[in-house]
C-alpha cells in the first residue's frame, strides 16, 4: 500500500480563529489514508485539537518566528530534511515576503498562498502602514515564489494576488466550507443551551464570536448593544473569544453600564450550539476575506446583521443585512430588532448548493493536493 503524501500546513494556533478553524476543518474531513497534514506553530503550548490529530497521524512542529531569521531557518530546514512534503500550504492574511522567501529557501517543493483576508489585522496605525509596505512589495513577487494561489473569496484574491495571478490558471477560490448539518438549527438545542447559560427564553439574544481584536470592531458591537437595550430592555449580548482587544472592550461595556447584559463567554468549543441560543447574529468587522462565523450562522437559520466592509459574497442567504459602520449604533439596534423578528428556517440545501458543504470541499481539496503530487 503507497503512503499518504504529506502536506505540511502553516500555521495554526491555540486562538481558536478562524483561520485555524478552517485547516482543522479540512484535516477532520479528508482521506489520511491519501493525504496526511503535518502543522506548523509559533505556539509553545499544546494545541486544542492537538491530541486528536497526532492520533491521526499527524505531526506538530513548534518553530520560531520568521523575525528570527536564523532560528526559523533551522528549524525548517531540519523539517524538510526529515520529512518529504509535497507543499507548504501557507495560509496567510497579508503577502509577508519574509514567511515566504525564507519557506523558499528552505528547500519547500512546491508552495500554496493562501489569501485569508482584506487587509492589515493590527491596531496600531504605525504597524499597519509597515505591514502594508511589505504586502505591497509582497505581492508583487508571489508569482516568483509561489506555485498554487487560494484565496476565500473574490475580493481576499484581489487583495493578496492582484489581476496577474486572478487570471491564470494557478488561481482558485476554496470557500470555507462547514459541517452544515452540525451547525442546523435545533430547538431543543437552543433552550438546553440558553438555560444552560441562564438566559430565558422570552430575551432577545445578541451574539458575536471571534477574536476580539482590531479587525473584528467589538468595541462598536458594544455601543450598537447599549443603544438596543436602551429600546429593549429584555435583552442580552454574547461574546465568544478573547484577543488583545479585550480589556478595552470589557472596559467599554463597564463604563456605558450595561456590563451586567454581557456574557463575555471567552475561548469556546461549542459555536454550534451558541448559534442556536441568539436571535440574531451581529458582526461589525472593519474587513474580512470572507468569515466562517457569517456561514456557520446562516447555516443555523441565524438572521445576520454585518458591516458593509464584509464581502457581499458572505451573503449565501437571504439572511444578511449589511450595514455601513458610520450608520451609528441606534440605526444598527433598529435592523438588529427587526432582524430577530424572523423566523428560524433550514438553509442547508441552499448552502449546500452554494458550496458551502464541508465534505464535497474536502474533497476537492484532497483531489487538488493528489493532482500536484504527479505534476
Amino acid at each position: 500500500m503507497n503512503k499518504p503524501i504529506r502536506i505540511l500546513q502553516a500555521f495554526v494556533a491555540r486562538d481558536g480563529g478562524g483561520l485555524t478553524a478552517y485547516i482543522a476543518q479540512n484535516y477532520r474531513n479528508i482521506d489520511c489514508s491519501l493525504v496526511q497534514f503535518d502543522f506548523l506553530t509559533y505556539d509553545e503550548d499544546e494545541l486544542p485539537m492537538e491530541k486528536e490529530f497526532i492520533g491521526r497521524g499527524a505531526r506538530f512542529y513548534r518553530v520560531p518566528r520568521p523575525t528570527h531569521i536564523f532560528s526559523f531557518i533551522a528549524a525548517l530546514k531540519k523539517i524538510f530534511r526529515d520529512t518529504s512534503y509535497e507543499a507548504v500550504h501557507l495560509n496567510l492574511s497579508y503577502a509577508n515576503i519574509v514567511t515566504i522567501a525564507l519557506t523558499k529557501i528552505c528547500g519547500a517543493k512546491k508552495i500554496i498562498i493562501h489569501s485569508h483576508s482584506t487587509f492589515i489585522d493590527d491596531s496600531r496605525a504605525p504597524m499597519r502602514f509597515m505591514k502594508t509596505i511589505v504586502h505591497k512589495t509582497g505581492r508583487m513577487m508571489l508569482p516568483c515564489l509561489c506555485d498554487y494561489f487560494f484565496a476565500c473569496s473574490e475580493l481576499a484574491g484581489k487583495w493578496m494576488f492582484g489581476d496577474r495571478v486572478i487570471g491564470s490558471k494557478s488561481y482558485r477560490i476554496a470557500k470555507n466550507a462547514i459541517d452544515l448539518a452540525r451547525y442546523k438549527y435545533d430547538e431543543n438545542q437552543r433552550s438546553i443551551t440558553r438555560k444552560s447559560l441562564g438566559i430565558a427564553d422570552s430575551t432577545l439574544v445578541v451574539g458575536n464570536i471571534g477574536r476580539l481584536c482590531y479587525q473584528k470592531n467589538q468595541e462598536f458591537l458594544i455601543e450598537i448593544f447599549s443603544a438596543l437595550s436602551n429600546m429593549r430592555e429584555d435583552s442580552a449580548l454574547l461574546i465568544a473569544g478573547t484577543g488583545p482587544n479585550e480589556p478595552a472592550v470589557k472596559s467599554l461595556a463597564r463604563r456605558l453600564g450595561i456590563g451586567d447584559k454581557i456574557l463575555f463567554l471567552g475561548k469556546r468549543d461549542d459555536a454550534a450550539s451558541l448559534y442556536q441560543a441568539m436571535d440574531v447574529f451581529v458582526l461589525p468587522s472593519r474587513f474580512e476575506g470572507l468569515p466562517i462565523v457569517g456561514i456557520e450562522a446562516q447555516a443555523a437559520g441565524l438572521p445576520c446583521v454585518m458591516s458593509d466592509a464584509v464581502t457581499s459574497e458572505t451573503a449565501i442567504t437571504g439572511l444578511v443585512t449589511f450595514l455601513p459602520l458610520d450608520a451609528g449604533p441606534k440605526l444598527w439596534a433598529d435592523k438588529i430588532i427587526n432582524a430577530a423578528n424572523s423566523s428560524r428556517i433550514s438553509t442547508e440545501e441552499e448552502m449546500k448548493s452554494a458550496g458551502y458543504d464541508i465534505g464535497t470541499a474536502s474533497k476537492a481539496m484532497e483531489k487538488f493536493y493528489l493532482s500536484i503530487s504527479s505534476s
